[in-house]
């Protein structure tokens, strides 16, 4: 095959490959199956570069490897290999910006408190092991009630067998629950269950009120979990978001029956 010329060597090169992988990649391109040693022989460099080239141009997705025996061939089956280059780097970058997003809230939390400010922290859960999770937050801390802002009770079924010892963990800690919740057929044995266990029920027209999202309200936290089918859940701590919520809870507590 024709060499490739200096020009579009160099644009390999601006593209991400280093010298030693433009030569391999101009070697192999149209050449069939190479051994290593075909390839040190075609680029004119040591082989254990050319090796090492080679390696790396594998793992990109640029060139693929064919057995023969115990033999390794190498070759490219197409021009348009090349795009893994690029494919490649960019996975990379997406790693890279997902593992900075991940840690971007703890360091804007350490900057914040440099600065003699409040920090929002903020946590994002999955799954009915986050819910199970945000449900339990509600038993650490120092305060002595939840709010809670609960839908339709027919429609509260997940992780039941899991939040068994909720309520004795928090009548134990003396934590007092207060729950409101639209109207529905269970909401009267709902309210008459909540007595003498610590907590306190009340409920609003179902037409003003009947959210598809689980909401829990204590100290300076507040946790939102939404109905979907990944039962999304989110934490949000900071002590003036959470009295701002408690605020508006308790208009909504005194308009309830």
């Amino acid at each position: 095959m024709k060499q490739l010329s200096q020009e579009f060597k160099s644009s390999l090169r601006k593209a991400g490959l280093d010298r030693t992988q433009v030569e391999v990649f101009s070697s192999l391109l149209g050449a069939g199956l190479l051994s290593i040693q075909d390839l040190a022989k075609s680029v004119g460099l040591p082989r254990s570069s050319v090796h090492l080239a080679t390696e790396e141009l594998i793992e990109r997705g640029v060139v693929l490897v064919h057995k023969q025996g115990k033999r390794r061939l190498f070759y490219i089956d197409t021009p348009e290999r090349i795009r893994s280059l690029v494919e490649f780097d960019q996975n990379i970058i997406n790693e890279r910006k997902s593992i900075l997003e991940q840690t971007l809230p703890e360091l804007n939390a350490i900057f914040a408190t440099e600065k003699g400010e409040e920090p929002i922290v903020v946590e994002e859960l999955h799954g009915e092991d986050g819910f199970v999770k945000t449900f339990y937050s509600s038993l650490e801390g120092k305060h002595s009630e939840v709010l809670r802002l609960g839908g339709d009770p027919e429609k509260f079924t997940v992780a039941r067998d899991r939040l068994a010892d909720y309520r004795k963990l928090r009548m134990k800690k003396g934590i007092k629950s207060m729950i409101l919740m639209p109207d529905s057929p269970m909401t009267d044995s709902e309210k008459l269950d909540a007595i003498g266990k610590g907590r306190e029920v009340r409920s609003l027209p179902r037409e003003i009120y009947n959210p598809e999202v689980q909401a829990s309200i204590f100290g300076d936290t507040a946790c939102f979990t939404v109905w979907d089918s990944g039962l999304h859940s989110i934490t949000i701590k900071n002590s003036k978001i959470a009295s701002l919520l408690k605020s508006l809870y308790k208009i909504a507590w005194e308009q309830a029956k």
